[in-house]
């Protein structure tokens, strides 16, 4: 009898040291399987394209991919001695001239913010109030979080072969860092790596001055002051948006 009883009491310790050494196991299991906290996702802008505007007051883009952005820039780059109003004809709606454009010749952002609407045939008017020799850049921003404008800053201008902005630091999460470019060259212009250049076009005797659109997706705000690079008489400019 007490060998019989001994018998069981080692079998039920057995089964208990065997349910303690898989437990923590069972709890690992679970942690790698989880995957943890979902990173950060980056916004991006699959569909940019860039138009010469030219010498037309009255200029509508041909179709642009709008689909499923939370913001629209539009950068402007050209003599900027005329005032001008950027509308999406899809939505009717007006974009935001940012303030603090370049000097002449220069370069300007303008913002639709949550657009009513996007699809694969939105088309932007460009009405200017003088000549704009202007070349445009529509720049559809998809995935960020809330599409709503972060900040600015002053644009610059150079006489020398590069262009530079004061820096400018998004807030926290993820955002759409974009830089716009206006000169008078016909060699492509470049900028610091970490950018992407969306499009540019070269000058054109008597057609348009030189632009071009560049942009930085940030999972988290960072300072970023970048360079434009091969760059001839114009000026630059820099917003972000998250």
């Amino acid at each position: 009898m007490k060998l019989q009883r001994l018998l069981i009491f080692a079998a039920l310790l057995a089964t208990s040291c065997t349910e303690v050494a898989l437990g923590p196991a069972q709890i690992s299991v679970g942690i790698l399987s989880s995957g943890g906290a979902a990173a950060p996702s980056s916004p991006t802008i699959p569909n940019p394209a860039c138009f010469t505007v030219g010498s037309s007051t009255n200029y509508t883009t041909s179709a642009v991919n709008t689909t499923g952005a939370k913001v629209v820039v539009v950068i402007l780059s050209g003599t900027w001695a005329f005032t001008a109003t950027v509308t999406d004809i899809l939505t009717g709606a007006t974009l935001a001239e940012l303030p603090n454009a370049s000097a002449f010749p220069g370069v300007a952002i303008f913002h639709e913010l949550l657009p009513s609407t996007t699809g694969t045939g939105a088309t932007f008017n460009i009405a200017t109030s003088a000549t704009p020799t202007a070349v445009a850049c529509v720049l559809p921003i998809v995935g960020l979080t809330n599409g709503a404008y972060d900040s600015n800053v002053q644009g610059a201008s150079n006489s020398s072969t590069t262009c530079q902005t004061a820096a400018i630091t998004p807030g926290s999460g993820s955002h759409m860092v974009i830089a716009g470019y206006a000169g008078s060259s016909t060699s492509p212009v470049t900028i610091d790596s970490a950018y992407t250049i969306a499009g540019q076009i070269p000058v054109s005797g008597g057609t348009n001055y030189q632009g071009a659109a560049a942009y930085l997706a940030q999972t988290a705000g960072a300072t970023t002051q970048p360079t434009w690079g091969n760059a001839s008489f114009g000026g630059c400019t820099l917003a972000s948006d998250h």
